[in-house]
Formats: C-alpha cells, sequence, structure tokens
C-alpha cells in the first residue's frame, strides 16, 4: 500500500490519539483505578502499534539496503554490457584471410 497524504495524516492522527489515550490511562492507573476492558485494549493497540513501527523501520531499513545493491548490480551489468560491445566490435573488425 502506497503511502499518500491522505493515509499518512490518518496515521499521524491515530498515532496522536492513541497517545492522549494513552497519557490518560496512565494518569487513571497511577491514581490507583482500575482499568476498562476498552482501556486495556487501548494499550494492547499501542503497544502494537509501537511494534508495528519498530517492524516497519527495520523492513524500510532492509529494503533500501537491497535496493543500493540492486543499483550496484545494475551499474556491474552496464559495463559488462559496454565491455561486451568493445569486444563484439573488435571482433567483428577482423577480416577473415
Amino acid at each position: 500500500m502506497r503511502s499518500t497524504p491522505t493515509t499518512i495524516a490518518i496515521e499521524q492522527l491515530v498515532v496522536k490519539a492513541l497517545g492522549e489515550a494513552v497519557s490518560s490511562i496512565a494518569k487513571k492507573v497511577s491514581e490507583g483505578k482500575r482499568l476498562s476492558d476498552r482501556e486495556v485494549v487501548v494499550l494492547v493497540m499501542s503497544l502494537m502499534m509501537r511494534k508495528f513501527e519498530d517492524f516497519k523501520a527495520y523492513v524500510d531499513g532492509r529494503f533500501n539496503t537491497v535496493e543500493k545493491r540492486m543499483d550496484g548490480l545494475e551499474r556491474r551489468m552496464e559495463s559488462l554490457e559496454k565491455r561486451i560491445d568493445v569486444v563484439y566490435s573488435e571482433v567483428s573488425s577482423i577480416k577473415p584471410t
């Protein structure tokens, strides 16, 4: 799925809302109050979101590494193609006797 300005804005909104909910839940916990099922679900969602962000950062890093390697291979292939063209033109210029 591509990131568009709309999806980025929605993601930022969800992260902000979750952050605010988690801080209000943390305040409630610090006061010694019990948490509702919904509040526990919000905490679990927050943890899952963090794990997802960590995983996304890992995958992005790996993708960038692979992309750099592919660019290097592409440059090498272009270089080899040029060398083959030079050798082919040299061989083609030889006239049989």
